[in-house]
């Protein structure tokens, strides 16, 4: 057996050496393994393990990429015991159930060494808590579509799937559960991230609409944030949807359709480019869910924090700013807009809100970081503006 497992370290090494970075790692080791075919279902699965728990712990290595530091990842992300280390590293597997900070404390690894970019970071990720939710992967999450959940929660009894509620319609479940056969995709639940479903929840406090809400999804991509929305307004919407990829409004499309949403329009526009083309407005609200660092996300794909840099930042800024002002001058007098991110860093959040409210007639309020790291789920921002009258 230790032959294998050294064969599987060694895998990992050669995999890790040629990953340039660029391209998702998930599907850099897909095509991996279709070239390698003799890698079983268990070799890929530990293999895959190994260069994840890598990329997890990369940057309190400064990089740098060998068996023992391979081992020593590995031994930070497991919370227990495991054959590898068992048979590679006995000291170490003996000591795996020990808690993260004792782990951390035998490697001489500081818990902000697993993010060392933390001084650029909104004041409430600020912790070690945060540094270390880097070691494990969050968990799956799906909504239940109003009307629903009593079947979706006897379906999921049926299936023998273990799930946890979170809230009243959010459902916690295991990483890779199979759900393609239990459940019709968006007409029954909606795959989405937990802190995902919490962006809109200010709208749970404002009055309801007695009229039919115009409502501009302007960086829509697939949806998701439009039929959360139109579920918390009760379909008392009509919902316009753009996006800079005709390719991803045909998904939107179809994910409407499933939803029973039919969007009033949708069309591509590039809010980063001065005086877009936009004949629908104006908008009684405004959904921004703006390009971001996806910081707030790495922990489902640490490789991107491996390769981040801190220019970066500056460069998702502009496009931000940009995105934002053009989104403004179609907001309607006293009409909302919703600024989002998936981002943990300041520069994408807070200072990004302090610009606008320089910038233009508009109020915050209300501004939110939402710390989905406390519950194994992705991190946001969320900022909600009022537009002031002339």
């Amino acid at each position: 057996m230790m032959g294998f497992y050294h064969h599987h370290i060694a895998t990992a090494l050669k995999i890790l050496s040629g990953y340039p970075g660029a391209t998702p790692f998930e599907f850099y080791i897909k095509k991996y393994f279709s070239l390698h075919k003799k890698h079983g279902s268990k070799d890929r699965k530990i293999i895959s393990d190994i260069c994840y728990s890598y990329f997890r712990t990369a940057l309190a290595f400064k990089k740098e990429l060998n068996e023992e530091i391979l081992l020593n990842s590995f031994f930070l992300t497991h919370p227990a015991g495991h054959p590898l280390l068992l048979q590679l590293s006995p000291q170490l597997n003996h000591s795996a159930i020990e808690s993260v900070s004792e782990k951390l404390n035998m490697l001489h690894i500081a818990p902000e060494m697993l993010f060392p970019f933390y001084r650029l970071l909104s004041p409430l990720f600020q912790n070690q808590d945060y540094y270390c939710s880097f070691l494990s992967q969050p968990d799956f999450f799906l909504r239940i579509r109003p009307g629903k959940k009593t079947y979706v929660l006897k379906k999921l009894k049926e299936e023998k799937l273990p799930f946890l509620s979170i809230h009243e319609n959010g459902i916690a479940l295991k990483n890779a559960t199979a759900l393609r056969d239990v459940f019709v995709a968006d007409k029954e639940v909606v795959v989405q991230d937990l802190s995902s479903q919490q962006v809109l929840d200010f709208l749970d406090t404002m009055p309801g609409a007695n009229n039919e809400l115009k409502l501009w999804d302007c960086c829509a991509g697939s949806g998701g944030k439009s039929i959360l929305l139109f579920d918390k307004l009760s379909g008392n919407v009509k919902i316009y949807a753009s996006d800079i990829r005709e390719s991803i409004l045909k998904n939107l499309v179809q994910r409407f359709a499933a939803a029973g949403i039919v969007a009033s329009q949708t069309f591509v526009a590039d809010l980063t480019l001065p005086e877009p083309s936009i004949t629908h407005g104006p908008f009684d609200m405004i959904v921004c869910d703006v390009p971001c660092t996806g910081s707030g996300t790495w922990a489902r794909t640490p490789e991107q924090l491996v390769y981040f840099t801190i220019n970066q930042l500056q460069e998702y800024r502009q496009k931000q700013q940009k995105i934002l002002a053009n989104a403004v001058s179609f907001l309607k007098e006293n009409g909302i807009l919703f600024y989002i991110t998936c981002s943990v860093f300041t520069a994408e959040n807070e200072e990004v809100v302090q610009w606008a409210q320089s910038q233009f007639k508009i109020a915050l309020i209300h501004q939110q970081a939402i710390p989905g790291y406390l519950q194994n789920a992705d991190n946001m921002f969320v900022a909600v503006f009022k537009k002031k009258s002339p």
